[in-house]
């Protein structure tokens, strides 16, 4: 009689009648109320992976990057990638067209991303739904993110580091401690010997004798005592030769160390030239 039939609980359903037992909703669906013949196919977007799913919750959205136009798919394998060029931040997409080309600039090497990516520097790309970006030609700039090759006509002292709205390349002061021959060229460091002591300067100036200078320096150094620099543009100072010594800022060396004595008056460049026909312990 009806009174000894049993309802089929969640997760379960018969289609037919005069049945001993209730079937489990297969994977790719479920049955979220007692009593039910048939179970709910699951939707789009995603993917039910469990046998007898009592709840919709069961339910696992497709990652970014994704998407499944089906109904009742019962594995994330069912989630087919977004071809590279394109890319969707969306979870549960529905179908192909969640996955956006790429926009110039930018590119998606690989199926499956969530985000395209802007050109390095040094790269564009004119088209959408790139795969790769193409290398800039020498003369020519592409700052990060570039969509073209853009001729950069900065004055001498500034360089290009940016792109403004209207396509042009902005020029910025070259940096202290560098060179900016203007055009396309990026700032070059200075080279030791020679400095930069304000930005927007075309070239370095090399440091006076008596002074050095490390690489992309702002200011000349005086050679510290016992050291010398005999000529403009070096990069270190020299230690003064054997039994010599100098004070701060030297050209030359012409002074005894200490525990020696100077023997005779003479030309600077004599006692340095023969340092121990001069200076005696």
């Amino acid at each position: 009689s009806n009174e000894s039939c049993i309802p089929c609980a969640p997760g379960q359903y018969q289609p037919l009648t005069g049945q001993a037992d209730c079937l489990a909703c297969p994977p790719g669906s479920y049955s979220a109320a007692v009593g039910q013949s048939s179970c709910e196919t699951c939707p789009k977007g995603g993917s039910c992976n469990e046998v007898g799913a009592a709840t919709s919750m069961v339910w696992e959205p497709c990652p970014a990057g994704s998407f499944n136009p089906n109904n009742g798919s019962n594995s994330s394998a069912a989630c087919e990638l977004c071809p590279a060029g394109t890319a969707s931040a969306t979870r549960g997409a529905e179908s192909g067209d969640a996955c956006a080309p790429c926009e110039p600039g930018h590119f998606a090497a690989t199926p499956g991303l969530s985000k395209c990516e802007r050109c390095s520097a040094g790269f564009y790309q004119k088209a959408s739904g790139a795969a790769e970006c193409l290398r800039c030609k020498p003369g020519s700039l592409c700052p990060l993110g570039a969509s073209l090759e853009l001729p950069a006509a900065c004055e001498p002292g500034t360089y290009a580091n940016a792109t403004d709205d209207d396509g042009d390349p902005d020029c910025f002061d070259c940096q202290a401690g560098s060179s900016c021959s203007g055009g396309a060229a990026p700032p070059a460091e200075c080279s030791p010997g020679s400095v930069a002591a304000t930005p927007g300067l075309a070239k370095c100036e090399r440091c006076e004798p008596g002074t050095s200078s490390g690489a992309g320096s702002e200011s000349c150094s005086e050679c510290a005592a016992g050291t010398y620099a005999a000529n403009s543009g070096q990069g270190q100072c020299v230690p003064c030769p054997y039994p010599l010594s100098s004070e701060r800022g030297a050209v030359i060396c012409s002074v005894c160390q200490k525990g020696f004595y100077l023997l005779q008056s003479a030309d600077p460049a004599d006692v340095f030239k023969s340092p121990t026909d001069y200076c005696k312990p």
